[in-house]
């Protein structure tokens, strides 16, 4: 090796270390926006809160697997959702104490991690939809403030992985990068069943069929082992069940005239202010086509699954993340451009994601 060559092997060592640096301090940046969050759930969440279900909720389930070890008891779909509990399960062995106050410590340690590893997920999935590093900051930041992280993210739930699982899915869906794919679907499954939605992101990013089968194949074995678990391995009737009767229950009490401002209330508060800025980023991706103009169908297909499923309408509307931050940021782009911007806006200023994708599809 000449000294040239040295120098060079040199100050690519160094840049990559540099940017190894930054990704850990945009990390922890990430975890000191969400302690918050996580205080006030870990000092203000019991684990029978009624915001949860109550003695027969969520919150009891995970508190239930977390604190035995076991899914005795425990109702569907909940006793599926065991890496959370069970981690929380090995930190209490860990610190040898396996009451109430290590549980609620257990929970929140995962749950700042969770949250911080989704927001960073958020930030490198906006990345590879072509925005700028402060742009996907600021798509962290807005997934951090919205309401279901807020009020759920501290809870002894699964919420934080779930939403950590589906981002870094989203983000290995647009990025093609299949391992990475394979191993969060497959773990993710296992987190909360919901971080199959991802695949939905699949038939909307441009990409060769190929590509797309390849991405699809990637969900199968998580979708097959949670299958195994839940219908051979561990069925139970314990729990909810999913029917004509309980959608139309579900369907009744939301839309009904007694339930229709408790569901707009729900609407507006899921994501807020990013919320607002979605519907500014469709009518702009109109115009520069920066997004595929699909992305946003991944909307009403979130707004429809809590009447199949009658859930909490703002956690599973919240599955449309991966959608509505890019889209959001977007809008939040055009409302702060200048005219000058807004000018050089050129007609086909697509993200590298489009790549080999002729102008005018996708």
């Amino acid at each position: 090796m000449t000294v040239l060559e040295g120098g060079a092997t040199g100050r690519r060592a160094s840049v990559a270390l540099g940017r190894g640096r930054r990704q850990v301090l945009l990390f922890l940046t990430f975890v000191l926006a969400a302690a918050p969050i996580v205080y006030v759930g870990y000092r203000e969440f019991a684990v029978d809160d009624p915001a949860t279900g109550g003695d027969t909720g969520d919150s009891a389930a995970y508190a239930r697997m977390a604190l035995t070890g076991e899914l005795d008891d425990v109702p569907k779909p909940f006793r599926y959702r065991v890496v959370v509990p069970f981690l929380a399960h090995l930190w209490m062995r860990l610190a040898d104490r396996q009451d109430l106050y290590e549980l609620y410590v257990a929970f929140a340690v995962l749950n700042l991690v969770g949250l911080a590893l989704a927001a960073w997920a958020v930030h490198h999935l906006l990345l590879r939809w072509g925005f700028t590093a402060r742009e996907g900051f600021t798509g962290g930041l807005l997934f951090l403030a919205s309401w279901p992280v807020l009020r759920f993210g501290g809870a002894v739930l699964v919420d934080a992985w779930s939403h950590a699982a589906l981002a870094g899915a989203a983000y290995a869906v647009v990025a093609r990068r299949y391992r990475l794919l394979l191993v969060v679907a497959t773990l993710g499954m296992f987190v909360r069943e919901t971080t199959v939605f991802a695949a939905l992101l699949v038939l909307v990013v441009p990409a060769p069929w190929s590509v797309r089968l390849r991405q699809l194949a990637c969900f199968v074995p998580g979708v097959v082992g949670y299958a195994l678990f839940r219908f051979v391995l561990a069925p139970t009737e314990v729990g909810y069940s999913y029917n004509v009767d309980r959608f139309t229950r579900q369907v009744t009490d939301v839309l009904g005239w007694s339930g229709l401002p408790y569901t707009l209330r729900e609407l507006a508060l899921t994501f807020g202010a990013a919320g607002l800025l979605f519907v500014v980023g469709v009518i702009h991706n109109r115009r520069v086509r920066a997004l595929p103009g699909s992305l946003f169908w991944l909307v009403p297909v979130a707004l429809v699954i809590p009447f199949l499923i009658a859930s909490n309408l703002a956690r599973i509307w919240f599955l449309a993340f991966p959608a509505v931050i890019p889209l959001a940021v977007l809008g939040l782009r055009a409302l702060l451009a200048d005219d000058g911007e807004r000018r050089d806006e050129g007609a086909d200023s697509r993200p590298a994601v489009y790549a080999g994708v002729p102008p005018g599809t996708g």
